[in-house]
C-alpha cells in the first residue's frame, strides 16, 4: 500500500507544480525533495507509532476486568 501514496504523492506535487507555473514564473526542472524535513518526520513517525499502539494496550488491560 506505501507503493500508492507514493504514487499519489507524485501526482499531487506534479500537478501542483503545473498549475503554478504561471504564479511564480518558469517552471522548475524538477519538484524539490526537502529531506532535511522528511527525515525528522520519519523519525518521529517511527516513534509515534510503536508509542500509540503500546499506549493503547496499556489502556485497554487496564480497562478488562481482571479475574
Amino acid at each position: 500500500m506505501p507503493a500508492g501514496g507514493i504514487l499519489i504523492g507524485w501526482a499531487l506535487s506534479d500537478l501542483l507544480v503545473k498549475v503554478l507555473t504561471g504564479v511564480f514564473g518558469p517552471r522548475p526542472a524538477s519538484p524539490a525533495v526537502p529531506g532535511a524535513h522528511l527525515g525528522p518526520t520519519a523519525l518521529a513517525a517511527l516513534i509515534a507509532v510503536p508509542a500509540a499502539a503500546l499506549n493503547g494496550i496499556r489502556r485497554a488491560r487496564a480497562a478488562w476486568p481482571s479475574s
